[in-house]
């Protein structure tokens, strides 16, 4: 998929992400995003800054899941099984 940063006041697309993953896109701070890129077999997550090349995005670590019981008991984790 592609993410498209749009600028509401002009309605102007300001930047393009390519190659992202269609789930959980969230903003950590104003000019800052979170995002899932898959690679090979693999989701990695990486912090996007508003006006840098996608290329300069930082990469810092592998996505996993996890799910808890709604009494804490048992939890659901789904990691890559890739080596």
């Amino acid at each position: 998929y592609d993410v498209h940063v749009i600028d509401l006041e002009s309605g102007h697309t300001r930047e393009v992400l390519s190659d992202v993953s269609r789930e959980n896109i969230a903003w950590i701070s104003e000019d800052e995003f979170i995002y899932a890129r898959r690679i090979e077999s693999d989701n990695f997550n990486f912090v996007h800054r508003i006006g840098t090349p996608q290329s300069k995005d930082v990469l810092f670590g592998k996505r996993e899941w996890a799910f808890n019981s709604a009494d804490n008991k048992l939890v659901i984790r789904h990691t890559s099984n890739a080596s």
